[in-house]
């Protein structure tokens, strides 16, 4: 389960957050029951005073008894939740090492060392070469180098890579999705209309254990007509080639200031990627 120990602290800090709120209108809203009258023309608060149901008193009642409902199922949930989190063991890789010997802890760690540092000179070897060879997509564009010696093209990527290393989540830069030669002929008139491209790169590709691929783009110019123009042709290419928000496409932004919150980009990837933290080591 991806990310689960994350995703139930949030859920139960929400959920306390939730009964504060409800707290807070139930003491503003009247008290009493309803009962139904004879023909639904009326109801009965208390069994004596009858009372139109559209009226306000009545639906502030109403409302109580859905609140106190609420209020109840979250107080469940919580109870279950804090039991489940006490007993619960993550399979995460990084989890289950700090459960493991110091000796068989110390050889898998440089094994994940090596390959991460293997990796991470094949992609920047790799990005040189399409520099070199003038194939990398716009070149003109990556200006931005990261403390591993790769070139980003924003320096909000550049944050979001280092995200992407706190969690020692393994990725690659820009790995290329080409436009499915199987789409259907309305597919490629589209295409021909909008002059889409043959190919796009995602900001960042993970390979998630079972082989499949999660892409994940961070959009920073939201404020700039022609950016937004090109992420909308982007997303029909996306579509055709199968790669879907809720599915295997991660989206984060830039707020409309420009700003970039880290702590909530960690947050997404460790929903997402849970099972890939510690895996880039």
């Amino acid at each position: 389960m991806r990310g689960f120990e994350e995703a139930i602290q949030r859920d139960m800090e929400l959920e306390k957050k939730m009964l504060k709120l409800i707290g807070k209108e139930l003491k503003v809203l009247p008290g009493g029951r309803l009962k139904r009258g004879a023909g639904g023309r009326s109801v009965y608060e208390n069994q004596s005073h009858s009372l139109p149901p559209d009226g306000k008193r009545a639906l502030a009642i109403a409302r109580r008894n859905l609140l106190e409902m609420k209020k109840r199922t979250i107080e469940e949930n919580l109870k279950v939740q804090e039991r489940l989190a006490k007993k619960y063991k993550s399979y995460r890789d990084d989890r289950v090492l700090e459960r493991m010997s110091t000796v068989y802890r110390n050889i898998i760690e440089a094994a994940w060392k090596k390959a991460a540092q293997q990796r991470q000179d094949a992609r920047i070897a790799a990005q040189q070469q399409a520099i070199d060879s003038g194939t990398a997509y716009h070149a003109e564009h990556l200006k931005h180098k990261n403390m591993k010696g790769e070139i980003n093209r924003s320096k909000s990527e550049i944050i979001v890579g280092n995200v992407y290393d706190s969690l020692k989540i393994p990725y690659s830069y820009e790995e290329r999705i080409y436009w499915p030669q199987d789409a259907p002929p309305e597919a490629w008139a589209i295409k021909r209309q909008l002059n889409i491209p043959d190919y796009y790169v995602p900001d960042f590709t993970c390979t998630l254990p079972d082989g499949t691929k999660k892409y994940h783009e961070h959009l920073g110019k939201m404020d700039d007509e022609g950016y937004m123009e090109t992420w909308k042709k982007k997303m029909i290419l996306y579509y055709w080639a199968g790669v879907i928000p809720g599915k295997n496409l991660i989206i984060t932004a830039d707020d409309r200031y420009g700003g970039i919150d880290q702590q909530e980009i960690m947050r997404i990837l460790l929903s997402e990627l849970g099972e890939l933290v510690g895996m880039g080591r």
